[in-house]
Parts: C-alpha cells; structure tokens; sequence
C-alpha cells in the first residue's frame, strides 16, 4: 500500500489520508496529494522521480512558464505538479479511466480549474513554454514532430520512461526538431530521462 514518499530537494507525495506531522527541513518539500488508481504514476518509480526533479529544478530556476503540456499523463502527478505553480496545464492521456483518476488527484490539490484534460492533442499546434512526457520509448519516438511542434523555442522540454539504451535513438531523433535547444540526460537507477534546455 502506497504511504507516500519523499523527493528531496522538490517535492514530497502523499495519498490523501497520510497526514503531515513532521517540522523542520521537510517543509521546504512542495506537497502532492496522489491517490492511486488508473492512472500511472505515484511517484516511487524512477521515471516519475526524474520528471519531478526536472519539473522542480525548472520551476525554481526560471521563470514561470505560461503554458505547459502533460503528454500521456496517467495520474496527474506530473500536471498537478506544475499547476501548483499556477501555470496552466493541457494534460493529454487516451485512457479515459486514468482521467478519472488524474481528476481526483487535481481535485486533491485544489488546481481543478488549471487542468485541461483531453484524450489527444490539440489541432493546430499551440506553442506550450514546457512539454513533459513520460512515456513509452516507441510512443516518444511516433509522437516526435508532434510534440516538437508544440514545444515553444525559450522553454524546456522533459521526456522520460526511458532504459540507458533508448538515449541514442530519442537524441537521433530529436535532436534536428529541436535545434535550438541542448539536452542533458538525468540518471536514476536503469531509468533515463532527456531534459532539453534553450
């Protein structure tokens, strides 16, 4: 059963009937509220871990995006997160029982209104300050032109759910779509996560 689980510097995830009792350095964590359901992501996999990080390090370090894309976004974990800044979010996910958990975890953390879920993308393509995916290798590499075409040129773009030997492919072929922007590759245990930064 999932009690929750700390992610220092940025962000600390608990289920919703797991109260906050410690004081001290802990409070500097941002706190996300995840029920488990449908929807992937609860933050103890190390794919979700390197988002944050991502997600965190950007938000600290920059300044505040406007508009921000949550491509296959199971849970909401990763799109509740950045709303708690006050962004606004387009979360896009095609299974329509993760929504329903992505919604209840919205709900939790009172940015319901900041949420935008659909099941596709947006047609014509907007541009989103940042593009989060963590999703599959294959989905990543299919879903490329779309994702960079949605991804403004100032702004950042995180994909994840990636093995050590999936790095060479999505640089190869995100690289050229991407021209403007440097990647670095982020490290947990087997998992990879490509943050690309103008």
């Amino acid at each position: 059963m999932f009690q929750g689980i700390d992610l220092p510097p940025y962000w600390r995830v608990l289920p919703p009937s797991v109260e906050v009792r410690e004081r001290g350095p802990l409070n500097n964590l941002s706190l996300l509220r995840i029920k488990p359901g449908r929807g992937f992501g609860i933050g103890n996999h190390e794919t979700t871990q390197l988002c944050l990080l991502g997600l965190g390090h950007y938000l600290r370090t920059r300044p505040r995006p406007r508009t921000v894309l949550d491509f296959g976004a199971g849970s909401g974990i990763l799109a509740v997160a950045a709303a708690l800044s006050g962004v606004h979010v387009q979360a896009v996910e095609i299974d329509e029982l993760a929504i329903e958990n992505a919604r209840e975890n919205a709900a939790l953390n009172g940015v319901e209104t900041l949420i935008e879920f659909r099941t596709h993308l947006r047609e014509p393509a907007e541009p989103f300050d940042l593009v989060l995916a963590n999703i599959l290798n294959k989905v990543l590499l299919d879903h490329a032109e779309a994702l960079c075409a949605r991804q403004s040129r100032v702004g950042q773009m995180i994909l994840s759910g990636l093995f050590g030997t999936d790095v060479p492919g999505i640089l190869a072929r995100y690289r050229p779509l991407l021209a403007s922007m440097s990647p670095e590759v982020y490290e947990r245990g087997d998992w990879r996560a490509i943050v690309f930064k103008s």
